[in-house]
């Protein structure tokens, strides 16, 4: 038993569980060692471990990613100031838990309370009233929670995904767990888990809750836009998992990518104009919702400039194998923040932005001027 206890997994509102961390051993579940843990403990760490165990992979205290490749546009002291975040201490890992029911997405519940698991990214403030489910599916052996926002492609990529490299550095044998999605999950995830090595009976559709034997919940692999040095570790693994599924034919050297299709709530006023200088610049311009999902992954892969409207689209640059310069055109509004900034920081990415004015939180404008220095400075380190 290592001695080392966190306070990161809480009933709501007040109470808090003290988690014993347990190293992994031999790809199996921290329940295995109860009797050992029991001896080595006390009845009292017992009682606590019947609920939840912490299986601790790294502990961390990431720093505030580099400065900007570059800023171009309507860059400003308030800019810097939603940059600059402060740093904050992360432990990445997976917590084992029993006798917990997940309602809806990600809630979680337990003997009449609602729980929180702020390091999964589930926070008090979205938790929804504890409620009695309609139905419970009731499934055998260890499931995988992933957590909230299960309906979208940026946060597969940065927050979902790192999980499953987690789990496996945790101890745990990705081909002999189960893994749960709400019923309404797009169908495009089960193909992404699918191209990741996990198969379509490993996968638990359910329509309102369910309980498992055992509950695995993954960390977050980041604070913020601060990522821990193990989303390196995270790429690595997800591009061996992914290269038998990907169209390796594929060799765009400067992407553009597009917010044209979907549900766009961001709009750069003249995309048109911006993308037409993008193409004389010498960038493929493409809509990736229009692309088989093989593709939107592999596009990725030997491109050395990847650009666009900043979304998630361009965190895309996490399945490649290049170091590529990455710019994002992006409003001057607080939202959404600088994930990709973090993403180059730890993957060595050098990532820069062209700002253009918001007139709302919807709606903001790119100069072409600004724009053109852009790709000159990007033309001026990129030959």
């Amino acid at each position: 038993m290592v001695e080392k206890r966190f306070w990161l997994f809480r009933l709501y509102p007040e109470h808090a569980l003290d988690i014993p961390v347990i190293a992994a051993v031999n790809n199996r579940s921290p329940y295995h060692r109860r009797a050992a843990s029991h001896e080595e403990t006390g009845s009292a760490a017992l009682q606590v471990a019947d609920i939840a165990q912490y299986c601790e992979v790294s502990a961390e205290a990431p720093g505030i990613p580099r400065p900007m490749a570059f800023a171009c546009g309507a860059y400003s002291p308030r800019v810097e100031e939603q940059f600059t975040i402060e740093a904050r201490a992360l432990s990445l890992g997976v917590y084992a838990a029993r006798r917990l029911m997940v309602v809806g997405s990600c809630g979680l519940q337990s003997d009449g309370q609602r729980l929180a698991c702020q390091a999964a990214g589930i926070f008090d403030a979205t938790l929804r009233p504890y409620r009695v489910p309609d139905h419970v599916l009731r499934v055998s052996g260890a499931c995988v929670l992933f957590g909230p926002a299960y309906w979208n492609w940026g946060h597969w990529l940065i927050d979902h995904l790192p999980k499953l490299y987690l789990l496996q550095a945790a101890g745990w044998n990705l081909s002999r767990l189960n893994y749960l999605l709400p019923v309404d999950t797009p169908a495009w995830v089960d193909q992404l888990l699918s191209m990741t090595g996990i198969r379509a009976d490993q996968l638990v559709r359910y329509p309102d809750a369910v309980i498992a034997d055992e509950l695995l919940i993954p960390t977050k692999i980041r604070h913020l836009h601060a990522f821990s040095p193990l989303l390196a570790n995270a790429q690595n693994f997800l591009l061996i998992q992914l290269t038998p599924s990907l169209d390796n034919s594929l060799n765009y050297d400067r992407l553009y990518l597009t917010r044209r299709v979907g549900r766009i709530k961001r709009e750069m006023r003249n995309a048109a104009e911006i993308e037409r200088l993008a193409r004389k610049a010498g960038f493929r311009v493409l809509q990736p919702e229009k692309l088989p999902l093989d593709h939107q992954l592999a596009m990725f892969r030997h491109a050395r400039v990847i650009g666009g409207e900043y979304g998630s689209a361009l965190h895309g640059s996490l399945f490649s194998e290049t170091r590529p310069t990455v710019f994002g055109l992006k409003s001057t509004w607080p939202q959404p923040g600088f994930v990709q900034s973090g993403i180059g920081d730890v993957l060595d990415q050098p990532t820069g932005y062209i700002f253009g004015e918001a007139a709302n939180r919807r709606v903001f404008t790119v100069e072409p001027n600004d724009f053109r220095e852009a790709l000159d400075i990007i033309a001026s380190r990129v030959p």
